[in-house]
């Protein structure tokens, strides 16, 4: 009987080593998990942009100077548009309404391009947005040429025209 029960604690060593190993990793698991510091559902985060990375305030010197080199020809808004969908879409909306998924997150909210407000900006005034960013949007210096931006300057002067 003796080599009964030494057999028998020999298959109880798996399970009490196995016992313990759940133990050890179960005491590493934190339990903060219960208190995060997400957003609840239905709830839209605050999205500011840290700070000095976006200008939000002055104006770039020389409005007056700039002219469009590039006229609002069917080609050139088609390529406006065309950039728009690429660079613009994700914040202001697919018909520039400033309702895109990116931009409900911000505040304020990306501006409607189809608006009065904007419309009535000058042609030099919305390249230079796009230029150089406008409170929450960023630069895209650096990322488009500048007859790109010129394109989509008629793009969104095609939106105002389209009523969106």
């Amino acid at each position: 009987m003796s080599i009964y029960r030494a057999k028998k604690a020999i298959n109880k060593i798996p399970v009490c080593l196995s016992g313990i190993m759940l133990a050890i990793v179960l005491a590493g698991c934190p339990t903060e998990m219960t208190e995060q510091p997400s957003y609840k559902p239905q709830e839209a985060p605050l999205l500011t942009p840290p700070a000095s990375s976006v200008s939000t305030q002055g104006r770039a010197g020389g409005l007056r100077d700039l002219a469009s080199p590039t006229t609002a020809t069917p080609k050139s808004i088609e390529e406006g548009r065309y950039l728009f969908q690429i660079y613009c879409t994700m914040c202001h909306g697919e018909k520039g309404r400033g309702d895109g998924p990116v931009g409900q997150k911000f505040i304020p909210k990306p501006a409607d391009l189809t608006s009065a407000h904007v419309q009535q900006l000058g042609d030099e005034e919305i390249f230079l947005r796009i230029t150089n960013g406008f409170q929450t949007m960023p630069s895209f210096k650096k990322d488009l040429t500048p007859q790109e931006r010129w394109h989509i300057v008629n793009y969104v002067r095609s939106l105002g025209v389209k009523g969106g």
